[in-house]
């Protein structure tokens, strides 16, 4: 059995291709869509090419950074018309979870594009309410008194004779009685399973984009397409440039958090996901205050007194911008193995240099770790990442960062290839990550 990670090529985006299953026939849960560039396009062609569909798909936000594609597919289809079919028999099938809930889930595509997939699923008679709802603390009755429960999702899957799947999906709130001593619940024989423990959005971040989603689309009816000029980031300005600095420089004189704000990324799904012994962690651009509270009372009820959430590999929050990744997040989610998707981006500062002395500084005891990305950002001039303070060796795609101690910690970059690496565990699932 097997667990594969396909990080595409979709410049500053995220679409990620999950593969799960111990057949031929895998089951694939798509994460975001990128801008529609060239690595949506590779990703869709190469479930088509194994004869195979998307059976789930997350929609962790609507930046256009993990939409367009989805979007291009659905309402311009300038793309082969067999993917708009897909994309439509996933909203059919109510197979797509989304940030979006009740009367929001109109308004909270990008507020310039809303009329247009609106109004194409509502043609297509997609009931919009039955879609997503998905928050990390919902609130729940329990013998008649209200709790903060969790949002627990079980993908089952099998694959009969002929090789074709069939499919469900179970939601449970941590306080159901099958879930009363184990996190998860039992499977019926023949099925395969695999759970995702949503860490975010809050209701009140999710509450908040809504409400501002909800504001621009009635100015944008009322404006009748004018411009409009508030915006779902609300994102501080960042007066020191951290790509200014080495990564040494970082990890021994560390920048002041900077928090991300913005309305959107707050809102953006992340979760953790559970394959037959196997931890990881997908983060969208999510808020990182908001995954740590919500592991916080995960471990509290479930973690057998653990206060960190270990995992085989995480793939980080918003392209490893410095704004999501503070050392504290870190440390609550400890691997060796982080996955970095971005071609880099010189506005945002991704990947920040900070989240990358902050990796270092929680492997000082164990040598180093493992950083993966679909595009190689530490060998673009533009980004200087070769700095003259710190010991690079380039060809090997090496970073040394010496400790207080004189000891040094190794950050190993990888650029992804279509070749599969595989990510050790102590498991039977081979955990393998690719474009």
């Amino acid at each position: 059995m097997s667990i594969e990670v396909h990080l595409a090529k979709v410049g500053i985006g995220d679409c990620i291709l999950i593969r799960m299953g111990e057949n031929a026939r895998k089951l694939n849960l798509l994460i975001d869509s990128g801008r529609n560039e060239d690595g949506y396009s590779d990703t869709i062609k190469y479930i088509q090419d194994n004869k195979e569909n998307i059976d789930y798909m997350m929609i962790t936000h609507d930046d256009d950074d993990h939409i367009m594609g989805v979007f291009e597919s659905l309402v311009n289809q300038k793309e082969d018309k067999s993917q708009s079919e897909m994309f439509y028999s996933l909203f059919y099938d109510n197979r797509v979870f989304m940030n979006y809930w009740k009367k929001g889930n109109e308004t909270l595509f990008d507020y310039k594009k809303i009329a247009k997939t609106g109004e194409k699923l509502r043609k297509a008679d997609i009931d919009l309410e039955q879609i997503g709802y998905i928050v990390a603390d919902p609130l729940i009755s329990v013998n008649g008194e209200k709790k903060i429960g969790f949002s627990l999702i079980q993908i089952l899957w099998k694959i009969d004779e002929n090789g074709e799947i069939a499919t469900k999906v179970k939601k449970y709130t941590g306080f159901d009685r099958e879930c009363e001593e184990n996190s998860f619940p039992k499977v019926e024989s023949g099925w395969e399973h695999a759970e995702l423990v949503i860490l975010s959005p809050t209701r009140e971040s999710l509450r908040n984009y809504v409400e501002l989603a909800e504001a621009k689309y009635n100015a944008l009816k009322e404006k009748k397409g004018d411009e409009i000029t508030f915006s779902f980031s609300q994102k501080k300005i960042v007066k020191i440039n951290e790509w200014d600095y080495s990564i040494q420089r970082l990890y021994d004189n560390p920048l002041q958090f900077n928090e991300d704000n913005s309305t959107a990324n707050n809102a953006s799904i992340s979760f953790l996901l559970f394959y037959n012994g196997t931890v990881s962690l997908f983060a969208g651009d999510s808020n990182p205050g908001d995954m740590i509270k919500t592991i916080e009372r995960y471990l509290d009820k479930f973690g057998g007194g653990a206060d960190k959430m270990p995992l085989d590999f995480m793939k980080m929050p918003h392209h490893a911008s410095s704004c999501n990744n503070p050392l504290e997040f870190i440390e609550k989610f400890p691997t060796k193995y982080y996955l970095i998707s971005t071609k880099g981006h010189n506005g945002y500062k991704h990947p920040g240099k900070q989240t990358l002395a902050n990796i270092a500084k929680i492997h000082k005891d164990d040598g180093g770790a493992y950083i993966y990305c679909n595009y190689a950002t530490w060998k673009n001039p533009n980004i200087h990442f070769k700095d003259k303070e710190v010991n690079w060796n380039v060809e090997d795609d090496l970073c040394e960062i010496k400790d207080s101690d004189n000891n040094y910690i190794q950050l190993r970059f990888c650029e992804l290839k279509k070749k599969k690496i595989t990510i050790p565990n102590g498991t039977d699932v081979e955990i393998k990550i690719s474009l």
